[in-house]
């Protein structure tokens, strides 16, 4: 008698007792969401289409109880262009509210070398940053009313589910000019004695002593009015025969499958130098008098 006593209470208080509803069930009719683009790869147009939905769930959370909010069906799809290229492509979520003015993040991928994909962040109509891939149409279009259904083919599901299990990675870079790094007087006094290329070492281990060159960088790249002032300069790096090299272009990210995870040197070339960037994820550079990083992320989920 005590279980069945217990029993009732527990289902009582996660509600599934007490007219709470099944959890997981629309409250709201299904919004509709088409993408409707076109890319151009190396002079030629590939157009891509993609349609998807967003449904009103019932939710529990702990501080809210039961209520609704807004599930996407999809964060991404994967387009097969052609026998050559196929596109990955991140979408609006249930909070961008202004789809007309969202820009998304497009994957290329070479199907001949899936080993690699580059990547090109929030980019713009008519924006050409490598001289290899330009997005030249974008429309889309969140409504009530239901659409034409385009989704993904088997070969691109199967294909969508290969990039996820290849777990890419990439290295970000970030550098910083004189006239702000020498804001803090403790980088002043650091790297003015450095000469040519200096790695600078990686952050600590947990529990280990953290090297003053990194707690300088650290209090001068967290300081909150610091970084309001500061313009970043962002940059990815390109793969070239067994290194890693800075790509001019901003804004381009090469990806290399397993590199997240990867032990081994990630060797990156600069001014003949090469650096295992698993070691040294700071340098300065005595010429150009930048302080440089270059951090490893992984691909974004799909």
């Amino acid at each position: 008698m005590g279980e069945a006593y217990n029993l009732l209470l527990t289902l009582a208080a996660i509600g599934l007792l007490g007219g709470c509803g099944q959890p997981n069930l629309p409250t709201k009719p299904p919004l509709q969401l088409a993408l409707d683009a076109t890319v151009e790869i190396k002079g030629k147009a590939y157009p891509i289409g993609f349609t998807w939905s967003e449904e009103n769930k019932v939710a529990w959370n702990e501080g809210l109880g039961w209520h609704t909010e807004w599930k996407s069906s999809h964060r991404a799809c994967v387009r097969i262009l052609d026998t050559n290229y196929a596109v990955a492509v991140w979408l609006p979520g249930v909070r961008d509210a202004d789809v007309w003015n969202f820009h998304p993040t497009f994957a290329l991928i070479e199907r001949g070398d899936a080993r690699f994909l580059r990547s090109y962040p929030a980019l713009r109509i008519g924006e050409d940053r490598d001289g290899a891939f330009r997005l030249t149409r974008l429309t889309i279009e969140r409504c009530s009313t239901l659409l034409a259904a385009k989704a993904m083919s088997r070969d691109e599901e199967s294909l969508k589910a290969d990039i996820a299990t290849r777990r890419y990675g990439y290295l970000y870079g970030m550098f910083f000019e004189k006239e702000q790094w020498s804001r803090s007087q403790d980088l002043q006094r650091l790297l003015s004695t450095l000469k040519d290329v200096t790695p600078l070492g990686k952050p600590p281990a947990p529990g280990e002593a953290m090297p003053e060159i990194w707690r300088s960088f650290y209090r001068f790249n967290s300081r909150t009015a610091m970084m309001e002032k500061m313009d970043r300069h962002h940059f990815g790096f390109a793969f070239r025969g067994d290194s890693w090299t800075p790509l001019p272009d901003s804004g381009v990210y090469w990806y290399r499958e397993r590199m997240r995870e990867d032990s081994a040197p990630i060797w990156i070339s600069f001014r003949g130098h090469r650096i295992d960037q698993q070691q040294h994820e700071l340098l300065f550079d005595e010429v150009t008098q930048r302080l440089i990083v270059a951090w490893k992320y992984g691909l974004e989920s799909l």
